[in-house]
């Protein structure tokens, strides 16, 4: 198993990483994908990937945390700070809270996009109330069919979810999958589970997003990549797979996506 998604390095985590990444380990966790959101998350995310050789890196500006638009150039250097940085990301455009204005997420996005083409390392998307504002970069940036990536802890629409497929992007599914339906959200439950019941199985991947969105039955407990299995066994349901057989397949579509196949 692969969390190809997490922050072990935020505050809520990064305490305790060690005990984290043994407890992951111990319960079948082979590689580790911790994501930094802003420089002020750069020093805390080298540490994690100095000290733990199967931790690897993604970097970029969310964009509830951005303030200023961001060079591409300052942002490619960032990127490459690091050898064990292989994504840029999250990035993306997230309508829902508002604080940062519009114009410079759109903007930040499409720099994001354009150094990952140029860097050609897969982009690390996070959408939340934007889908037609987030296809419409995605598509506008894929000059040459060269950007790849996916769009991680997926929520989104069926169209979103087949713009996504459209660009061969990938979707990654969290503990959102496993939260039983009530009155409330049953539609949205039945609709998402049966958007990763019909998307193509080669372009899925399994996230934890710890500290959030920690999985039925740990919901309402900080998150961490051990409580993976329970996300991964959802999403073999909804495949109609084994767990050892949805395993192996996000496991290569991991490898696939970032180390061009090899398993490093």
């Amino acid at each position: 198993m692969i969390d190809s998604h997490c922050h072990i390095g935020f505050d809520e985590l990064k305490d305790n990483v060690a005990d984290i990444v043994e407890r992951a380990s111990k319960a079948g966790i082979e590689k580790i994908l911790t994501v930094g959101c802003g420089e002020e998350h750069l020093s805390d995310l080298y540490h994690v990937l100095d000290k733990f050789d199967n931790v690897y890196g993604a970097f970029g500006i969310h964009p509830t945390e951005a303030q200023e638009v961001i060079s591409a150039q300052k942002l490619s250097q960032l990127i490459q700070s690091h050898p064990k940085i292989i994504a840029v990301g999250e990035t993306g455009l997230d309508y829902y809270y508002n604080e940062t204005p519009q114009e410079i997420q759109l903007k930040n996005f499409m720099t994001h996009i354009e150094v990952a083409s140029e860097l050609n390392l897969p982009l690390i998307v996070h959408t939340r109330d934007a889908e037609k504002d987030t296809i419409e970069c995605l598509r506008a940036g894929n000059r040459n069919d060269k950007l790849k990536g996916v769009l991680h802890c997926f929520t989104g629409s069926q169209k979103l979810a087949n713009a996504a497929q459209e660009l061969g992007f990938y979707l990654s599914a969290s503990g959102i999958i496993t939260f039983k339906k009530n009155l409330n959200n049953e539609k949205y439950q039945t609709d998402l589970q049966d958007t990763f019941a019909s998307y193509p199985t080669e372009l899925l991947l399994v996230e934890t997003d710890s500290p959030y969105l920690a999985p039925v039955p740990m919901r309402g407990k900080t998150n961490e990549p051990a409580y993976l299995p329970y996300t991964l066994a959802k999403l073999a349901e909804l495949k109609v797979k084994t767990v050892d057989e949805m395993d192996a397949i996000t496991t290569q579509n991991f490898y696939n996506l970032f180390f061009k196949g090899q398993n490093q």
